[in-house]
């Protein structure tokens, strides 16, 4: 597949003799409502090299190197997802998948998560509550490479939390996730900056819950908040939820779309700059995978499912690579069956 071209105001695709035009700016429908027809479309690239099939891969855009940086993952059915559960690091740039050789890596947990900071500079990673050894670490990837930058001061360990950097006030939030030493649902927000942990408190906030590692909390670049979807309150996955939240200035406010997608958990999300405003695909609700498609813009929900999608709900991992303009999106499961089998090295974008 060549790469998308910058012309006339169109993103081009060439796929085989199909070529496919979207105008950025093409209206989408009434909030809430599935379009009659959606411009967009689902597209299956295929690398000669992969990543190995898996799901809760952490994967982020790396502004400063220009690629799309992933890391981790599991395809097992055992604790930790082990085995096997994967602690390599992979750079993603002009459609081609490179390994690269490191000897120091953080442990790969089923509940870490990673963003880019970019008041700091470089890829941060938070790699939960089930490492194997010393939790709750802090690390950063720069320059192709991984450093321990843990600071005396850091959230309690926890697992499948939120972490996204909000561009308004320049630092990178934690919230949420569930803690395996008190086996609780958290709703303690944190704010990372200048390589150190700060709780921000809150009057107001989401309920307790997790499940969100993977997307679910991003930035709205118009709008100028964070916004957070759903997550889940309830052991074995059975309290999926639906609200939205809006995170801004350091505090958070309930919003109230006119229409919402059904409850989800283990979702991905992203902003795509293209469709003026964040995609969410795929989750779980209660137990069941849900294949489809949202766009978040201008505080409304939008059902944007084409026709073919990814059937990989199940914690698939997604960001927009700005190197090659379009939305990425990596693996995930098709079902919960905890087999191999079930799992994706499928690498797809959305035009």
């Amino acid at each position: 597949m060549a790469h998308p071209l910058r012309a006339a105001g169109c993103i081009a695709f060439a796929i085989g003799a199909l070529c496919l035009l979207v105008a950025p700016g093409v209206a989408l429908g009434a909030a809430g409502v599935t379009p009659a027809a959606t411009p967009e479309k689902w597209f299956r690239l295929h690398p000669a090299v992969s990543p190995a099939s898996r799901q809760l891969a952490d994967m982020v855009y790396d502004p400063v190197d220009k690629y799309v940086v992933l890391f981790g993952g599991g395809n097992g059915s055992g604790p930790n997802f082990n085995p096997p559960a994967y602690n390599d690091t992979w750079t993603y740039r002009a459609g081609t998948w490179t390994q690269l050789a490191l000897t120091l890596h953080p442990p790969w947990d089923a509940g870490s998560t990673m963003v880019f900071d970019r008041a700091d500079g470089y890829v941060l990673y938070f790699d939960g509550n089930r490492c194997g050894g010393s939790c709750g670490n802090t690390w950063e990837f720069k320059g192709g490479k991984w450093t321990n930058i843990t600071p005396s001061h850091s959230p309690p360990p926890r697992r499948t939390m939120w972490l996204a950097y909000d561009g308004r006030d320049g630092y990178v939030v934690m919230f949420g996730g569930f803690s395996e030493q008190t086996l609780s649902y958290l709703n303690d927000t944190w704010k990372f900056v200048g390589a150190n942990w700060t709780q921000i408190p809150t009057t107001v906030a989401p309920t307790p819950r997790a499940d969100g590692a993977m997307g679910g909390l991003s930035y709205d670049r118009i709008s100028r908040y964070l916004v957070l979807f759903g997550g889940d309150n309830g052991f074995g996955g059975s309290g999926t939820l639906s609200d939205t939240w809006a995170f801004a200035g350091g505090a958070w406010t309930l919003l109230h779309p006119p229409v919402s997608p059904i409850s989800r958990d283990y979702q991905t999300m992203g902003w795509d700059p293209l469709l003026h405003g964040l995609v969410m695909f795929g989750g779980v609700n209660n137990g069941v995978p849900v294949p489809s498609t949202w766009l978040f813009s201008s505080g409304a929900w939008t059902n944007i499912t084409p026709t073919h999608s990814p059937r990989t709900a199940y914690d698939p991992s997604s960001t927009y690579d700005w190197q090659d303009g379009y939305f990425l999106l990596f693996g995930g499961g098709s079902c919960v069956c905890g087999t191999p089998h079930a799992y994706s090295s499928q690498t797809w974008v959305l035009s």
